[in-house]
C-alpha cells in the first residue's frame, strides 16, 4: 500500500507541536511533499459550545448525524470531530491513499518501516486504524503523553471484504 498523503491536524495556537511534528517526521525519512496541515477547528474560537454544535450541524458529513450518534464530552472533542470530519471529506473527494494524523503522534520506527508493515494490508481495505502505546504501557485514554505517541500497527482491519 502506497501512502499518496499525510494529513496532520494541527491548532493555530500551537506552533510548538506543528514545528515539533514536521522535525519528527523529517527525522523519520517522510518525504515532505505529501505532508499537508489540516487546520483545526479550535474551540476558542467559538463563544459557547451551542456555536460550535450550530456549525458542526451546517456539516454535509456531521450535520445529518449531529448530535444523536456523535456525543462529545466537550466542546474540545466536538471540535476535534469537526475537523477530522473536514480532514475524511477531502479524503473521500480526493481518492488518495491518505495517512491521517494528529500533531502529537510520530512514527514508531521510520517511514520506511511503516511503508513496509502497510504492505501486508490488502488492497480492498478501505479504513485501517493505527494507534499509540504510552511508554509506560499505561493504556487509560485519560493519561496524556504530549509529543510522544507513537503510532504502531493494529491488528485488524475496518471495512475490508
Amino acid at each position: 500500500m502506497k501512502i499518496d498523503r499525510i494529513i496532520y491536524i494541527n491548532l493555530d495556537r500551537r506552533p510548538d507541536r506543528n514545528e515539533w511534528w514536521l522535525d519528527s517526521m523529517e527525522r523519520a525519512g517522510v518525504p515532505m511533499e505529501i505532508v499537508e496541515r489540516h487546520k483545526a477547528r479550535d474551540w476558542q474560537d467559538y463563544p459557547s459550545y451551542g456555536a460550535l454544535i450550530d456549525d458542526i450541524r451546517k456539516s454535509e458529513l456531521l450535520g445529518p448525524i449531529y448530535p444523536h450518534e456523535l456525543k462529545p464530552k466537550n466542546v474540545g472533542v466536538a471540535a476535534l470531530a469537526y475537523s477530522f470530519a473536514e480532514c475524511f471529506e477531502k479524503i473521500v473527494n480526493r481518492g488518495e491513499t491518505t495517512l491521517l494524523m494528529h500533531d502529537d503522534c510520530r512514527l514508531h520506527k521510520s517511514w520506511n518501516y511503516l511503508c513496509n508493515s502497510l504492505a501486508s494490508i490488502p488492497v480492498h481495505a478501505h479504513l485501517v486504524q493505527l494507534e499509540w502505546q504510552p511508554p509506560d504501557g499505561d493504556r487509560r485514554i485519560n493519561k496524556c503523553y504530549p509529543f510522544e505517541k507513537d503510532l504502531r500497527w493494529r491488528h485488524g482491519i475496518a471495512g475490508a471484504g
